[in-house]
C-alpha cells in the first residue's frame, strides 16, 4: 500500500486517503495538502474533469500515478489541467519519494522524452499570449533558463553552474517574473523561441 511505501519518510506526512472521487474532492478541500497523489486512468474522462475541479478548490500540486501500459497520453493537456508530475505505479519507493520532493520544490516531474514532447507540442502552437521582445535576462539567467529548458533539475543546474540550489530557485523565480511564464514547460518554450536551446 501507498501508506506503507511512504511511512518511513520523516520529512513529510500522509494526511489522508480517499477511496473515490467524491472523497478526493472533499478531503483535498478540507486538508489542503501540499501534494496530492492521484491514482489515474488516462482512459477515464472523469479523471480530467477531476483535475479541473481540484484546480478550482485547492493549491495542492498533483502527481498522477499511471500504469506503464497507459503511458501514452497528451502531456500538455494534463499539465494544463493541473498535473505537476507523472509517475509509474510500479516505481520504486525511492523514485516516488524523489518525485514528491521535486514537485514540492516547484519542479515538474516527467520523463525527459515526455518533457521534450510537451515542448515540441507547445512550440508548434500559435501562442496567443506571446512574450514581449523587450524582456531582458542577465547572462546567468539565460544560462539557467537554457539548462532548465533542456530538462535539468535544480540540482543538475546548480552542479553545472557551480552555484547553490537556492540560487537556482532564486534565478528561476526572477525569470518567471520577468517573462510572465508560470511553469518550467512554458519556460522551455520561451527558451526555444529565443534560440537559447535547440528545439527537438
Amino acid at each position: 500500500m501507498l501508506r506503507d511505501r511512504l511511512g518511513a519518510q520523516t520529512d513529510f506526512t500522509l494526511v489522508g486517503e480517499a477511496q473515490n472521487v467524491a472523497d478526493v474532492v472533499m478531503l483535498t478541500a478540507q486538508l489542503n495538502p501540499d501534494i496530492l497523489l492521484l491514482d489515474f486512468s488516462i482512459h477515464n474522462a472523469a479523471g480530467i474533469e477531476l483535475l479541473e475541479r481540484l484546480r478550482k478548490h485547492t493549491t495542492a500540486r498533483v502527481i498522477l500515478l499511471i500504469a506503464d501500459t497507459q503511458r501514452c497520453f497528451n502531456i500538455v493537456e494534463l499539465l494544463k489541467v493541473g498535473a505537476r508530475g507523472i509517475v509509474s505505479k510500479d516505481s520504486s519507493e525511492l523514485h516516488l519519494v524523489k518525485s514528491i520532493r521535486s514537485v514540492f520544490s516547484g519542479d515538474i516531474w516527467l520523463k525527459r522524452h515526455e518533457l521534450a514532447d510537451a515542448v515540441q507540442t507547445l512550440t508548434a502552437v500559435d501562442r496567443s499570449a506571446s512574450v514581449e521582445s523587450s524582456v531582458q535576462l542577465t547572462t546567468r539567467q539565460r544560462e539557467v533558463l537554457a539548462l532548465v529548458a533542456s530538462g535539468g533539475t535544480n540540482k543538475e543546474v546548480a552542479r553545472r553552474l557551480a552555484i547553490s540550489e537556492d540560487t537556482v530557485k532564486h534565478h528561476i523565480t526572477n525569470i518567471l517574473d520577468r517573462t510572465g511564464m508560470s511553469s518550467r514547460v512554458e519556460l522551455a518554450v520561451f527558451a526555444i523561441e529565443r534560440r537559447l536551446v535547440e528545439s527537438a
